[in-house]
């Protein structure tokens, strides 16, 4: 039987967002990758390409920003995670390839901003009035779009086990509703 290699490496353009917010979709480190190790230079320089992009939608609305490419390969099989419970799989997986460091900070920054964002609501939201309804009404959007992207309501499982990490580490972390199994 002969592969398609084309449909294995198809690529697709798409924004960071977009990839973290797929529904029912993990992004896996397979332990072959490098543990975290990005400094403030790299997250500088990051933070540096997306205010470039911004400064220039001033210019030009249709402005892109290329912040760097990722390969994940759609484990459909689950054949690259370890350990796992096959039963308590995301609905899809995606092994990391290349990109984990930029994956993993979205991530940090988003877990930040949604902490900063949950703060901020518990602040105003004592306080009415039109316009504070306005804002309160939009930190709630900002806050459950970030959480979109950094856990996978599984719907079930034991009490705050139903809602995964959107990302794992290879045998450091493991996908499970079940309190005795998740790590």
């Amino acid at each position: 039987m002969a592969v398609d290699i084309e449909s294995i490496f198809k690529a697709t353009a798409q924004s960071s967002r977009s990839f973290l917010i797929t529904n029912g979709q993990g992004c896996y480190i397979p332990a072959y990758q490098r543990p975290y190790s990005w400094g403030a230079e790299n997250i500088d320089r990051l933070f540096e390409d997306a205010l470039l992009g911004l400064n220039l939608l001033k210019k030009r609305d249709n402005t892109i920003s290329f912040l760097g490419t990722v390969i994940a390969i759609h484990d459909t099989k689950h054949a690259t995670v370890q350990p796992i419970y096959k039963s308590e799989m995301p609905s899809r997986v995606m092994t990391i390839i290349d990109g984990q460091q930029r994956i993993s900070t979205f991530l940090m920054i988003n877990i930040a901003i949604h902490s900063l964002a949950s703060t901020l609501l518990g602040k105003i939201s004592k306080n009415s009035g039109e316009y504070i309804d306005w804002l309160v009404e939009q930190v709630e959007t900002l806050a459950a779009d970030l959480l979109d992207t950094i856990v996978i309501d599984m719907k079930t499982g034991d009490e705050e086990y139903k809602f995964y990490p959107r990302l794992i580490r290879s045998y450091d972390d493991v996908w499970s509703k079940r309190k005795g199994q998740a790590k």
